[in-house]
């Protein structure tokens, strides 16, 4: 039986928004019996390399698919310092699958319906600490954009805590800009220039906002909380790891999250009705440095716990096997071992190897565009009508192959989606990309229950096999290089003996022709209208060749006017060195030069074998320079 699923689509997926937000899918997704489809660029929106962006960004193309029941969008990150492009991309995209039910969290996402976070009390509480606890009573509020409701519900909180201490809530003293940085050092720098006045504290509707300005005050000489109190709210890692650590409130945006999964479901098994939320709360706010308080230290050591910085651990312990940190990721030596890959198969090989690195899983594959190992083939938007798998393992079995990957439907995602698992699953889905050229995409599966995310050392893991592949595309340019004859696009001799070789390991054994063409006359043609016209004419014999050369064929420039073709086709020779014939006939007529462009052939038959196409091409030499003779004698 097809379970349904519900796409969830965010980017920067370590970061602990983004991690709360999934903890409250997967828990009410399962609740359902939903699998939850990730699509998910690894890095902000905001992210400073914008080319690279444009390859992560690929990834939401593939939310057209019908495999898909309903979309919850993590709006607050894919519009990260008021990036609204991506937003507004996600709006076209949207548009063509009309029917799906759509859920934003947070932010407004065109009209589509909104789940909120219910941050009013989280601000009551906040705003009473700062009052009860440390006695402010002049206090400036940094609010998000005016017209988002979680700016509204935010500041509400602040304005209904200053009413029940008794305070009156001074207008001259809320601020509106955006959740990040830059807008807390804006403020900063107005306090510092004497436009703000210095209140007793800040209370800012971000950790970010906290950050920008905490730290572009101290620029200035007034110290936190020396000379002013300032809270955050978002329970961020920078939050603890800054100096002074930032007082926060840990956000209910699981409950939230959970929620979008409730609309969601009403709308696509309204025979499951609506479940309970069951997520604990406990206790949210987090009492810092920056408010006057002493550092949290339980806050401190649960996020470097996070961090993923382990140096020694005990790999004694059972526990130890699936917890990979970024020291281990570093310790394999992975970039090394991929990157000297000389063939995309043993390239696929290697990152077999590294696939511990991404324990626990159910299943990881690799999807690949079909001619992504051509170096002249670049893609930056969207995928494919067709992808192949070239890489599909799970604990007990890996298969990893370009030559003999499994294509399928880019619409369908993967070829086993409904893979009638017991218990619903999630599947993330990253882009595989160099720069902003798309190779396709890469799908980690686990169970809805582990609670291990996507973290930096999958996105480090995971730039280790792009840069492995894109080294497969150089690799495929430099032997390209090296392989053709600059000047009529055919293989020179050093590419012909690879393309034998690789016929001896696939059809040894088979019929083969071997065909040797001279040009006739270059020397004349040289002496009499220069060598420029002489290129012209061994271009026009390389152009006739390649219009008749068949995949199962190679032509190639093996000498200054002479030419070879191999052929393990099936074709009657003498129907072939004909067809040549004419083609190189024809040619010649198209040209129109004032000397005519003609050439002799001569081919030998016989098996594909190691110690015979010497002997043929020896043969076909001969017999070319007899036809050659002959040409002489009928002119004179």
């Amino acid at each position: 039986m097809r379970r349904r699923k519900i796409a969830f689509i965010t980017s920067n997926p370590n970061s602990i928004f983004a991690q709360r937000l999934l903890k409250g899918v997967f828990s009410q997704s399962r609740v359902y019996g939903f699998d939850v489809l990730v699509f998910t660029s690894m890095v902000q929106v905001c992210h400073f390399l914008k080319n690279y962006l444009v390859g992560e960004l690929n990834i939401y193309e593939l939310i057209r698919s019908p495999e898909i029941d309903g979309i919850i969008v993590d709006t607050v990150s894919l519009t990260e310092d008021h990036i609204e492009t991506v937003r507004d991309k996600l709006l076209d995209i949207v548009k063509d699958i009309p029917d799906k039910p759509i859920v934003s969290i947070d932010m407004s996402f065109g009209d589509h319906e909104i789940a909120l976070t219910n941050d009013t009390a989280a601000f009551e509480q906040i705003t009473r600490h700062i009052i009860g606890t440390h006695g402010c009573k002049d206090i400036c509020f940094l609010a998000g954009p005016k017209d988002e409701d979680v700016s509204f519900n935010r500041l509400e909180g602040f304005r209904s805590a200053m009413r029940n201490c008794g305070l009156t809530v001074n207008e001259d003293r809320i601020f509106y800009g955006i959740f990040w940085y830059s807008f807390g050092e804006e403020i900063a720098e107005k306090v510092a220039n004497g436009e703000i006045a210095l209140p007793e504290a800040f209370i800012c509707s971000t950790d970010y906002i906290a950050i920008g300005l905490v730290n572009r005050l101290a620029k200035h000489g007034i110290r936190v909380p020396e000379d002013v109190l300032v809270t955050g709210y978002d329970a961020s890692a920078e939050a603890a790891f800054n100096a002074p650590t930032i007082t926060t409130f840990i956000p209910l945006t699981s409950h939230t999250a959970a929620d979008a999964v409730n609309i969601i479901a009403q709308k696509i098994a309204p025979e499951s009705g609506k479940r309970p939320v069951a997520l604990s709360s406990g206790e949210n706010l987090i009492t810092c440095r920056s408010c006057g308080c002493k550092d949290n230290k339980d806050d401190i050591i649960n996020q470097f716990d996070l961090s993923l910085m382990m140096k020694n651990p005990n790999f004694g312990e059972e526990r130890v096997k699936n917890e990979i940190t970024l020291n281990r990721l570093l310790s394999s030596y992975m970039s090394e071992q991929i990157n000297s890959a000389e063939t995309p198969d043993r390239c696929l090989e290697n990152i077999s190897h590294q696939i511990y690195l991404l324990r626990p899983y159910e299943r990881f594959c690799i999807c690949l565009r079909e001619d992504w190992g051509d170096h002249e083939s670049l893609l930056e938007n969207g995928y494919p009508e067709r992808m192949k798998l070239v890489f599909d393992t799970k604990e007990d079995s890996i298969v990893c192959s370009d030559t003999s990957g499994v294509f399928f439907d880019t619409d369908k995602l993967l070829p086993y989606l409904d893979g009638g698992d017991d218990e619903p699953m999630v599947y993330y889905f990253t882009p595989v990309h160099y720069i902003q050229n798309a190779l396709g995409y890469a799908v980690l599966k686990r169970r809805l229950t582990e609670k291990k995310g996507l973290d930096e050392v999958f996105s480090l893991w995971l730039r280790n096999i792009e840069t492995g592949l894109e080294m497969i595309r150089v690799r495929n340019k430099l032997m390209s290089f090296s392989e053709k004859d600059a000047l009529t696009g055919l293989f020179n001799r050093r590419g012909m003996d690879r393309w034998i070789k690789e016929k001896l390991r696939t059809d040894e054994g088979s019929a083969v022709t071997v065909y040797i063409i001279d040009l006739d006359g270059l020397k004349f043609v040289n002496d009499n209208f220069g060598h420029k016209e002489g290129d012209i004419a061994i271009r026009t014999i390389g152009a006739a060749l390649q219009s008749v050369e068949s995949d199962a064929e190679i032509a190639a420039r093996i000498g200054g006017d002479e030419f070879c073709m191999i052929s393990v086709c099936g074709v009657p020779a003498d129907e072939k060195q004909q067809k040549i014939a004419q083609m190189i006939e024809k040619a010649n007529a198209l040209a129109d030069k004032p000397y005519p462009i003609s050439a002799s052939i001569g081919h030998a038959s016989g098996k594909l074998l190691p110690d015979t196409l010497d002997a043929l091409i020896s043969k076909a030499d001969e017999d070319m320079y007899c036809n050659k003779k002959l040409k002489k004698q009928h002119r004179s």
